[in-house]
């Protein structure tokens, strides 16, 4: 659900809603690296000579870790990822995506003209998108953002002076 649904607030908050599903993968893969954790203990406190593995004890685990690692990174990438901001700025619409104190880069638009509400994709997976001037920001699945959530974003960028045309390209 977008934050506030008061179209004259200066900042408009859009919520994908991925973060169950995202928690759900990070709580995956922090198992699959205590497992690593532990299975390469247990090859590593083993003597060389017992007869038992070979280099798949060690290695199997490594990778596991690693690999579960990086997934946890890519996830709360994209956990982080998963608010967008709107605003004015200096006479321009700033977007950026971000949580409450981390927020990432803004892309500005100007006032002059008109944004683009773009949807693009598969039926089955509809992308949202605001883009002017070859500055494009992603704004989420359409059926995870919702109606709700896309009439907010028009009535806010109407009651912000903000000049839109919506597009789809599918």
């Amino acid at each position: 659900m977008s934050t506030p649904s008061d179209p004259v607030h200066p900042e408009l908050v859009l919520h994908v809603g991925r973060r169950a599903t995202l928690a759900l993968r990070a709580a995956f893969l922090v198992a699959i690296a205590v497992f690593g954790v532990v299975a390469l203990a247990i090859a590593i406190g083993r003597p060389s000579g017992d007869g038992q593995g070979g280099a798949g004890n060690v290695v199997l685990p490594a990778a596991a870790i690693v690999f579960a690692l990086l997934g946890l990174a890519f996830t709360l990438g994209q956990w982080w990822d998963d608010a967008t901001h709107l605003r004015l700025v200096d006479g321009r619409l700033e977007v950026r995506h971000g949580g409450r104190r981390l927020r990432g880069r803004a892309v500005r638009y100007s006032l002059d003209h008109p944004v683009l509400l773009i949807a693009e994709g598969p039926r089955d997976s509809i992308r949202m998108f605001i883009e002017q001037d070859q500055r494009r920001v992603d704004l989420g699945k359409a059926d995870q953002l919702g109606a709700d959530q896309l009439r907010d974003l028009g009535s806010w960028l109407r009651s912000q002076g903000v000049r839109y045309e919506q597009r789809s390209d599918r």
